[in-house]
């Protein structure tokens, strides 16, 4: 989409937005774009870039946890995501 195509389509959407007067419907609007917005953030941080010694530091915290215990099984982790479903 050019910039101009863009600008038009958000006009567009204000001009939508603006002939909307339940303020429920545009309390849930406004919680929707927020929630799109910050799914969009950490999208644009992927893939994931750390340093060498950022990923040996995250490496070494992970099995400190699994050596403490405090990790679920694949087969919990299956059961969560059934559940969710």
């Amino acid at each position: 989409m050019t910039t101009i195509e863009i600008k038009s389509f958000k006009m567009e959407l204000m001009e939508e937005l603006m002939s909307i007067d339940n303020k429920e419907m545009l309390t849930k609007i406004k919680a929707y774009v927020k929630k799109i917005k910050g799914q969009e953030k950490r999208m644009a941080s992927f893939p994931c870039r750390y340093t060498t010694e950022e990923a040996k530091q995250l490496l070494h915290e992970a099995r400190q946890r699994t050596e403490k215990g405090e990790f679920i099984t694949q087969e919990d982790a299956i059961k969560q995501m059934e559940e969710w479903i």
